[in-house]
């Protein structure tokens, strides 16, 4: 797993992990992962600062790739 670093900012001080919705391809990650008794960031969740949290935590009920660009709207990020 990837250290605690903001997706959007880059902070590193009091990050939170959040799950977004699984697609296909993230389920299919995970299986593989279980399979072959892998490690690794999941595909799905990703590391906010408290600034952004609250706003990224509205976005969980859908796929992180769909859930990106409308968080970059609100973040008025690139």
């Amino acid at each position: 797993m990837r250290p605690p670093e903001c997706a959007v900012c880059g902070k590193e001080d009091g990050c939170e992990l959040l799950a977004f919705k699984q697609s296909t391809s993230d389920k299919n990650w995970e299986k593989r992962m279980k399979s072959m008794g892998g490690v690794g960031h999941p595909p799905w969740q990703e590391w906010f600062c408290e600034e952004h949290a609250e706003n990224a935590k509205k976005f969980t009920n859908m796929t992180l790739k769909d859930a990106w660009p409308e968080m970059k709207k609100r973040f008025k990020t690139s």
